[in-house]
């Protein structure tokens, strides 16, 4: 079966608001029914064990698995978006990639995937939801960045301490190009914090490492 419904975009990379209404038309291709999985205590919807056009045929292989799974028949014409979020058998058409001028004059690019994977692009995996007395499903919540502004800046001061380390102590194994690149490298490391404040930490432009081979 084939299936038209519109995939809705974060506002920006990494980010939860959608109030700007970005969106994408999809449609799904596949089998009408899918035998789901999932955790019985919370409803968390895991995958597809099984699928096909007989519903009949589909519901008569599950069986009780215990007490920590359930299973469910999922409707891909009623649901389409779970059921391409959890088979990935859809498409899409072109997408425009996110964009944004920094502060600082630089560009930052998020690219978005084209024809097919822009469901999964910005959505955690195992974190759908499912209530079957009500045959309601919960969307996953948009992708956050994996370490927080905090973390990353704590990590970069780390960073500045120990190239100031290797260049108080460790001069002589490097050449007089490899201290120079290490210098400039932590002379903008250590001004990077304020200069790029107002920027989430991911759209940073770093230069590359020094080559110290």
């Amino acid at each position: 079966m084939r299936k038209t419904f519109i995939h809705t975009l974060p506002d920006e990379p990494y980010k939860q608001t959608s109030r700007l209404n970005k969106t994408v038309q999809c449609e799904y291709h596949g089998a009408r029914y899918h035998v789901v999985r999932m955790l019985e205590k919370d409803g968390t919807v895991l995958n597809i064990e099984r699928s096909g056009d007989d519903k009949e045929f589909l519901e008569s292989t599950i069986v009780d698995d215990g007490p920590v799974y359930d299973f469910f028949i999922l409707d891909a014409e009623t649901h389409p978006w779970e059921a391409a979020f959890l088979s990935h058998a859809y498409t899409h058409g072109e997408v425009p990639d996110f964009e944004e001028t920094l502060p600082t004059g630089e560009k930052y690019t998020e690219v978005y995937l084209d024809g097919h994977g822009i469901v999964e692009q910005f959505h955690p995996i195992n974190s759908m939801k499912y209530d079957k007395a009500s045959n309601v499903f919960t969307k996953p919540p948009f992708i956050s960045h994996p370490i927080t502004k905090t973390e990353f800046w704590e990590s970069q001061d780390r960073m500045v301490s120990d190239l100031n380390k290797m260049l108080e102590k460790d001069l002589g194994k490097y050449s007089p190009k490899q201290v120079a690149d290490l210098t400039a490298y932590r002379d903008w490391l250590s001004t990077a914090k304020t200069r790029y404040a107002n920027v989430d930490h991911w759209k940073i432009p770093f230069p590359t490492f020094p080559d110290l081979g």
